[in-house]
């Protein structure tokens, strides 16, 4: 055999190698659509849980969005409600002859835009109890006797000190006749 033959041969081994018979093919065909209706199965199952977590996530969003509107609802009766009640309490001031006098009158300054109403007088550094310089403090002023004991007036002096310094808010004219206010006894002559 010639150099030429024996490609020739190698190449029908080649090819016969090569081919394969119908039920071959038929098996081969048969285990790819196995394969195939495996994968789909899978991936249907795959979408329909997406599907599923879409359904649900689509009603809760619909749930909270109608909740959401529901408490913007709410908010306006409540802010409508309060400008009612706003305008009616004007009014009913607008009428009342006594409460227009002043700026400042019987239930105090207004506190702007708040909706509680109105701030009592003193509260905000104004009105009556002001001016007179005395009201009942919140709290007990110690008392002091007086006497030629020097001890005991620098004792009443620092717990009045120590006082004033929990309440820093008092004016000094105010703690002076608050303190000489609490004078008894001998302090006083």
């Amino acid at each position: 055999m010639s150099a030429s033959d024996h490609k020739l041969v190698n190449q029908e081994n080649k090819d016969s190698a090569d081919i394969i018979t119908w039920r071959e093919f038929e098996a081969l065909r048969n285990e790819m659509r196995r394969e195939f209706r495996a994968q789909d199965d899978v991936l249907n199952e795959k979408v329909e849980a997406i599907n599923q977590n879409l359904d649900t996530t689509n009603t809760t969003v619909t749930t909270m969005a109608d909740q959401v509107m529901d408490i913007q609802r709410s908010l306006a009766d409540m802010r409508l409600a309060i400008e009612n009640l706003t305008a009616q309490q004007q009014q009913d001031d607008d009428e009342d002859p006594e409460l227009q006098d002043d700026a400042h009158n019987a239930r105090g300054a207004p506190r702007g835009n708040r909706p509680r109403g109105w701030a009592p007088l003193g509260r905000n550094g104004r009105g009556p109890d002001e001016e007179d310089g005395l009201g009942k403090p919140k709290f007990s002023i110690p008392k002091f006797e007086g006497g030629a004991d020097v001890e005991e007036y620098l004792t009443w002096e620092l717990k009045i000190e120590k006082l004033w310094n929990l309440h820093p808010y008092y004016t000094e004219d105010r703690k002076i006749k608050l303190a000489s206010s609490e004078f008894d006894g001998y302090a006083l002559r």
